[in-house]
């Protein structure tokens, strides 16, 4: 954190500390060896398993190893050799699959690309109540949200309206369009085009009435 820093205060320190820069030291703090939907059976021995997906993670048998999936992907490294995974992450190109927000969080189910460059994303996405996403534009692709959970308010084009589970949107590339969650809000949102980039977007002022 440190070395990205930009502003930095420093106040004097006394006492035990211990870096977490690894996955070797982080787990010797862990007080389970298994975090999340994960089946361990007996016979593994100073291995631990961080799953923060859905779908079940077995180990059977595994020693000295370290496991960890999310929806960025999957490690499953000896613990001895952790701190290696710099070196071969800074070779994926990939972008984030979950991020937190100010408005709530988003992860991606699915991606796709045809034939004819023609691309496809899908986002699950939970606005928190009372939070919503800014009044923007994309250039670049279309986009379809299928509403499955909560309440809310959908503004296109400066047309405000109600919308709740069980509501379908389209929104085609070049309209203005933000939502307001009333209650806790998820929906689904796909998105296709030629580009599908988090820079594809112009926010412009909207105030809620």
């Amino acid at each position: 954190m440190a070395e990205k820093a930009k502003s930095v205060a420093v106040v004097p320190y006394e006492g035990e500390w211990k870096d977490l820069g690894t996955w070797n030291t982080l787990t010797d703090e862990l007080k389970e060896r298994c975090i999340g939907n994960v089946v361990m059976d007996e016979k593994s021995e100073n291995t631990h398993v961080v799953n923060e997906l859905e779908i079940p993670v077995m180990c059977i048998s595994a020693k000295n190893m370290v496991i960890a999936a999310s929806c960025d992907g999957i490690l499953v490294s000896d613990k001895a050799q952790s701190e290696n995974i710099k070196h071969y992450a800074d070779s994926l190109q990939r972008r984030p699959m979950y991020e937190e927000r100010r408005w709530g969080e988003y992860k991606v189910v699915d991606t796709a690309e045809f034939s004819d460059g023609y691309k496809s994303l899908t986002k699950q996405l939970k606005i928190k109540a009372g939070k919503g996403i800014s009044y923007q534009v994309h250039r670049h692709r279309d986009e379809v949200w299928t509403f499955i959970d909560g309440d809310g308010l959908l503004v296109l084009d400066g047309v405000v309206s109600s919308i709740g589970r069980g509501d379908t949107v389209h929104i085609k590339k070049g309209v203005k369009h933000a939502v307001n969650a009333i209650s806790d809000l998820t929906f689904i949102e796909v998105q296709s085009g030629d580009l599908l980039v988090e820079e594809d977007i112009e926010r412009f002022d909207w105030e809620w009435s």
